[in-house]
């Protein structure tokens, strides 16, 4: 009994703590420009007593009248004061002689950055701001290591791809987004402006906590909050224009003209009548770039409040694409009493974006410079405004019509609520309760109008359609944290539960015969013929339960354990719940005793860590068999009446399991001189279970809905793939009193690897098209690499068209002629056919990397970034068109046209163009299709310079910056940086002559009053 007692009178201490007659001081603290800070250590002197500040920069501690409150944070110089009899103590540190030491927000809390053991990388919003763009992706590019960003072919107002530690699945490899502690299926509500700070979790022992939505890292980002301050309002404008950084490369009609001679074997070439370059008819350069942003923060003892709002605008560097976006934010903080803390955030955006056709830099390129574009005019009389053009000779429409004829927008409202309630239950003892929801309405409008311009560009009759998409998700969250700081022993544990659901309803209309082409009847209820509805409604739902115990010793051991179980709806019953731990340590041997005299060595850490994370990126309606009725009516009886039927739409499978990532990391974290540091990790992830569409044949009855209408696809777990890698950053600071000088670089590389799949010897094909299927996956192998024959030069004689022979004299290519391709006969079986294919690049790079640079010299200031691949491959997609110029249905690339073969030695690259040889030169996917994709791209550049104290205000900024400046590359095409296409993770690193990353030059003028 005395031994129960004993235990009682521990634990009650523990919790109470050994000053409880004391009084209850609170306050905030923040850095020399009033940011709230954070992580700060609050300890009454003297004592074992202590604190840290929370998310917002605020504390509480009991202390009695005369103790001594001593805040301390690594970068920062120490403050004590005495307690009074003033229950408010507020402290503003200002940064020491050492480097910041940054707080980490992590799943559900904060954490020191010098008791982290996980794999986490940070950005500050400042930086990520710099960047003149609608959507936080594509500032991270190049600023974080482990992270990958790829835009090009994105249109004005798409999200750009991102990757965290390369490839993960062949299924969806978008992170998980954590706003203010809410996850969210979708970032581009909040703009760059809004953002205070963004902490990317690589690793599973620092994801697991996400459970299944984690698999793919995930991205933490903190909003700007209000500051307990007297009102501070901001102001930022900033215009500029946007041009092509590299021009399309396409020939004139006489390089046309000169490449159909030799391709139809003519003497001389025909006379040019007309030159029409198409990509000057279409391009819309240079096109206005805008970004508006108005804040407002502020606040009192007890109440903290921020409001914003943002504009931004962009026009397409090609016409009919454009984007409008309006974002408006506003956050409020009240500590209702001593003990409890409600905080709320709204945030709306409203955007419009129109676009364009799709494809236009790809038709541009193929379609003929010896058309015309627009009909003489003694031809238009009669025809309306969409019938005026010329056809064309090429196997593409008449662009300049395509686009004037496009009516096509999308348009979207979003609005995201997050409201968290906090109650500090006892000293270090809090329970926080947070709920969150996201709606939004995605309305897309679309307009075919009646018009002829030749047999195969027509459309009869004006058509109309109308998409309405409405999503409604939810996620309450609820956590009970408790803290403890005993001498040197440091102790948290946060358990807690989440709920979270997802609705998506659709519903679509459409009709034909509308009457007129006029603006004023594009709408449903003009069409009188071809009414067509249908709508669907999605929900998906998940529970979870978690917990994190994280312990740290005298700042030199530390270590964390997560646990999470989720059950998702996703699963059929028996296989609904998946289980995901995880274990981090760390050990900074920097503040061992033995290393106390080395004071050029500020942090020396080792650090590792494991986890499991799940993934259930499958449909809502994966585990089941779905009916179609739409458009499968029957013909039956004598007459041959039409009846109602059904056919499956799609197979379920019930007994679909958990996609499962294992993940190993170990890494180390490194200072020195306060101004030098190295964080480097080496990690292996192995994703087992992979859930994927899988290819069904169809002759077993099964629904064909791919791409190309042969066989149907179920989802199932199709085997396992191992990605391994490393990724670092080196950074180097040094500040003075008029100057300071700051350069980091981060470097990711990774390797994936298929270990094994459901069907032993199965092949994954992927992009089909006139090159047939150009790329491959199969176990043992990359996934996605590229697969096709291996060029080994051109025939330059019919001497070496005879030694290409096999062991018995026969010609490997009998009817070859010199100025074709010569081919390899891997198999040694005397022909060319399916057998010698190989594979003869890869889309992933060897290195991703971001170098950043700043410097201020008093007022001026300076920062870059650049960024780029090293070691991975492009196809030329394109190739199959421009290199030959597809039997003159299509134009060439700049060059083409003459540096083809014409005669013995002229050329080993090239082959003839003829129509005898054009099946063996150009339609085998090979080799010579294959270019080097490295690049280095100076992603922004910016001069600013400030005045102080001017015109009544805190001060005023002006800056010139630049976006995409320059690329340098071996690559020819408009982009090397290439993203994914409609055959996702099967499509990268294939060029098909995207819209191209614009050039953008800007001027800004930032006001701060305060």
């Amino acid at each position: 009994m005395k031994s129960l007692n004993r235990a009682l009178l521990w634990l009650l201490l523990l919790l109470g703590g050994a000053h409880a007659l004391g009084q209850n001081i609170s306050g905030s603290v923040v850095d020399q420009e009033d940011n709230a800070l954070p992580g700060v250590n609050v300890v009454v002197k003297g004592t074992a007593k202590g604190t840290i500040t929370d998310g917002e920069g605020n504390y509480s501690i009991d202390a009695n009248e005369g103790d001594v409150l001593s805040f301390s944070f690594i970068g920062y110089e120490n403050q004590e004061v005495v307690v009074a009899r003033d229950n408010t103590i507020n402290i503003q540190l200002m940064p020491g002689n050492e480097q910041l030491d940054e707080v980490v927000v992590v799943g559900y809390g904060t954490q020191d950055r010098s008791s982290i053991s996980a794999a986490i990388s940070s950005a500050k919003g400042e930086e990520l701001q710099k960047m003149t763009t609608s959507d936080l992706v594509t500032s991270l590019q190049g600023r974080v290591s482990g992270v990958q960003v790829s835009q090009s072919g994105m249109n004005p107002g798409d999200s750009p791809i991102i990757m965290i530690r390369g490839i993960s699945t062949f299924n969806n490899n978008t992170p998980l987004y954590v706003v203010d502690g809410a996850p969210v299926s979708d970032i581009t509500f909040l703009t760059p402006n809004d953002i205070a700070n963004v902490q990317v979790l690589k690793d599973a022992s620092a994801a697991a906590i996400y459970g299944s939505r984690g698999s793919n890292g995930v991205i933490i980002v903190t909003t700007i909050k209000g500051k307990r301050d007297k009102l501070s309002i901001t102001f930022e404008g900033k215009a500029g224009v946007q041009s092509f950084a590299r021009e399309p490369l396409i020939a004139d009609a006489y390089e046309f003209e000169h490449a159909m001679a030799q391709y139809n074997d003519l003497d001389e070439p025909l006379p040019v009548t007309t030159n029409t370059n198409w990509f000057d008819e279409v391009r819309n350069d240079p096109a206005l770039i805008q970004n508006y942003s108005l804040s407002m923060n502020g606040g009192e003892k007890n109440t903290k409040y921020y409001f914003s709002t943002n504009y931004f605008s962009q026009d397409g560097i090609i016409k009919g694409k454009d984007f409008r976006q309006l974002n408006a934010r506003l956050g409020l903080s009240m500590d209702l009493s001593k003990k409890i803390t409600l905080e709320q955030s709204f945030t709306f955006t409203n955007s419009l974006q129109n676009p364009g056709t799709g494809s236009e830099p790809w038709d541009a390129m193929r379609l003929l410079p010896t058309d015309e574009i627009y009909l003489p005019e003694d031809q238009t009389a009669g025809k309306n405004e969409y019938s005026i053009y010329q056809g064309t000779s090429a196997d593409v429409p008449n662009l300049v019509a395509r686009i004037a004829r496009t009516d096509q927008s999308y348009k979207t409202n979003k609005i995201f609520s997050n409201t968290q309630f906090s109650y500090k239950i006892l000293e270090g003892l809090t329970f926080k309760s947070q709920y969150s929801f996201y709606y939004s309405t995605w309305q897309r409008n679309q307009f075919s109008p009646k018009y002829f311009i030749e047999s195969s560009d027509n459309n009869p009759t004006a058509s109309v359609s109308r998409e309405h998409n409405i999503r409604f998700n939810y996620v309450w969250n609820n956590t009970l944290t408790f803290k403890r700081l005993i001498e040197k022993h440091s102790f948290s544990v946060m358990v807690g539960n989440s709920i979270e659901r997802y609705q998506h309803e659709t519903l679509q209309g459409s009709g034909n015969e509308v009457p007129h082409n006029t603006y004023e009847l594009r709408y449903l209820d003009a069409a009188v013929d071809g009414y067509r509805t249908k709508g669907t409604d999605h929900i998906s739902s998940l529970a979870s339960f978690f917990g994190r115990a994280t312990y740290v010793y005298d700042d030199r051991y530390f270590a964390t354990v997560n646990f999470r179980a989720d059950a998702s709806s996703r699963f059929s019953k028996e296989n609904q719940w998946g289980y995901f731990p995880s274990f981090s340590a760390g050990w900074n041997v920097a503040n061992e005793g033995f290393l106390e005299n080395l004071d050029w060595l500020n942090v020396f850490k080792i650090r590792g860590g494991w986890g499991l994370i799940g993934n259930q990126n499958i449909s809502n309606e994966a585990k089941l068999t779905v009916l179609r009725s739409q458009d499968r009516d029957y013909i039956s009886g004598p007459n041959g009446d039409r009846r109602p039927g059904a056919e499956p739409e799609q197979i379920g499978n019930p007994d679909l399991i958990w996609e499962t990532v294992e993940d190993r990391n170990i890494g180390t974290d490194i200072t020195v001189l306060n101004s030098i540091s190295l964080s480097f990790d080496l990690f292996d992830r192995l994703t087992s279970d992979m859930l994927m569409e899988k290819t069904v044949p169809h002759h077993l009855g099964y629904p064909s809905y791919d791409i190309w209408g042969t066989d149907g696809t179920v989802w199932s777990n199709i085997g396992s793939i191992r990605t391994k890698g490393w990724d670092a950053t080196i950074s180097y600071m040094l500040n003075r009193s008029d100057w300071s000088f700051s350069a980091s670089a981060n470097l990711t590389s990774s390797r994936a690897t298929v270990e094994k799949m459901a069907n032993p010897g199965q092949i994954i094909n992927g992009i089909w098209d006139r090159l047939g299927y150009i790329t491959r996956t199969e176990e043992g192998g990359g996934v996605s690499q590229f697969y096709g024959f291996e060029m080994l030069g051109i025939f330059q004689n019919q001497t070496e068209i005879n030694n290409h022979a096999d062991n018995s004299g026969d010609l490997i290519q009998p009817g070859a002629k010199p100025g074709d391709v010569k081919y390899a006969d891997l198999n040694k079986d005397g022909t060319i056919n399916e057998e010698d294919k190989k594979y003869i690049g890869d889309p992933s790079p060897d290195l991703y990397y971001g170098i950043t640079l700043s410097a201020r010299y008093k007022a001026f200031d300076f920062t870059t970034t650049l960024q780029g691949t090293v070691g991975n491959d492009i196809v030329n997609g394109m190739g199959w068109y421009t290199y030959n110029g597809n039997r003159g249905n299509s134009n060439l690339e700049k060059g083409a046209g003459y540096r083809a073969w014409n005669g013995e030695n002229s050329t080993n690259l090239y082959p003839r163009l003829s129509k005898a040889s054009e099946l063996a030169n150009f339609q085998r996917f090979s080799s010579q299709y294959i270019k080097d994709g490295a690049f280095l791209r100076m992603q922004d550049i910016q001069l600013g310079y400030t005045f102080t104290k001017a015109l009544k205000t805190n001060s005023i900024r002006v800056y010139l910056s630049g976006q995409n400046l320059f690329t340098i590359s071996s690559y020819k095409g408009m982009d090397p940086d290439l993203s994914g296409g409609s055959w996702g993770l099967f499509d990268r690193g294939v060029d098909w002559g995207d819209y191209p990353t614009p050039r953008t030059i800007l001027i800004g003028l930032r006001i701060a009053f305060k």
